[in-house]
């Protein structure tokens, strides 16, 4: 009966690790059933298979008894003698220790991944504590990383857990691709880089660059503060912050008298700056001097030179006329000077 048992446990942990892992076929396999310390039979990687990537996994399958304390290592040899067929010194495994933990101590069930070609591998079991146990398991090997060791050789995942409205997934190296259900919920804080199209509501915050285009912005929603009166954006930042220029071109109609001339526009500077520039339809012609009054204060009117006051019917009535202003003009008084 006892070794009707042992001959089942294989079959039946065989069946748990496949409810537990997906795993692409493997190219090199060896299984072992260790009741005592020892060694489990060499894989002549040499020869059979040339692999890189490993898994080991293994349960501590109670038969009559249990072990309750064990040290199971992962161990590599050279190739020796004249046709490279014997194996040398074992050691600890001569490679990377990518998952879990070489030596592993469990003493229920575990698994580890490794990166490393070595022409002969095995496992070996020690430090064994109780009787009657038996360590099932089993070596497992990948010529190349795409081949399904990815990440222990498990799917591409290291490790995957959760209740049924949470998963949690973990890779050593390479990309974890998850098929995300439609409208999820992605709880606590989630980490990493994503790409393709998001749709719908983000509550909370985003760091770290986003690229693309974005349908609303929270900077933009907090509505940034308007530029001066006066002034228009020409560029806005990411933040959603305004830069800020003075409109520099007016028009509209004369409503003042002879010489003294009003306009009387939308959004003018609330002080004159050099550059601005208004067209106006007098509604008189001028007699002499005469000055323009756009909100801030009449200024003088001068000729091109700066200093030079136009001359009597300079300004005729009922005409179009342009004026830029000078802050330098009429002896740094600030003047309107006219196009002619």
């Amino acid at each position: 009966m006892k070794i009707l048992k042992i001959l089942l446990i294989p079959l039946a942990m065989g069946m748990a690790f496949a409810q537990q892992k997906t795993v692409v076929e493997p190219d090199c396999s060896s299984d072992f059933v260790l009741v005592a310390a020892g060694s489990s039979p060499t894989f002549d990687n040499k020869r059979m298979g040339a692999c890189m990537y490993w898994v080991v996994q293994y349960e501590n399958t109670p038969s009559t008894g249990a072990f309750t304390a064990l040290t199971m290592t992962f161990q590599s040899a050279p190739a020796t003698g004249s046709q490279g067929q014997t194996a040398g010194t074992w050691i600890t495994f001569a490679g990377t220790t990518r998952d879990g933990a070489n030596p592993m101590t469990s003493t229920t069930s575990t698994y580890s991944s490794f990166v490393g070609y070595n022409p002969f591998v095995r496992v070996t079991l020690s430090g064994i504590t109780g009787t009657g146990g038996a360590v099932i398991g089993k070596i497992r090997g990948w010529r190349r990383e795409s081949a399904g060791a990815s990440a222990g050789g498990v799917a591409g995942v290291s490790s995957i857990n959760g209740t049924a409205l949470q998963i949690a997934a973990s890779a050593s190296t390479g990309a974890v691709v998850l098929s995300i259900p439609t409208n999820p919920t992605l709880p606590g804080t989630t980490t990493g880089t994503f790409s393709g199209n998001l749709t719908g509501n983000v509550t909370g915050n985003v760091t770290g660059a986003v690229t693309g285009n974005a349908s609303t912005a929270t900077a933009l929603a907090a509505n940034p503060a308007d530029c001066s009166a006066g002034d228009v954006a020409i560029t806005i930042a990411a933040s959603g912050a305004l830069t800020c220029t003075p409109q520099y071109f007016f028009q509209g109609a004369d409503t003042g008298g002879d010489d003294t001339y009003v306009l009387a526009p939308t959004n003018f500077p609330a002080a004159y700056v050099t550059g601005l520039m208004v067209t106006i339809l007098v509604t008189t012609g001028n007699t002499g001097g005469a000055t323009l009054d756009c909100g801030p204060g009449a200024k003088a009117i001068k000729l091109p030179d700066g200093t030079t006051d136009p001359t009597t019917g300079d300004i005729p009535a009922l005409s179009l006329q342009r004026f830029r202003y000078d802050s330098t003009a009429n002896a740094a008084a600030g003047a309107w000077i006219m196009f002619l």
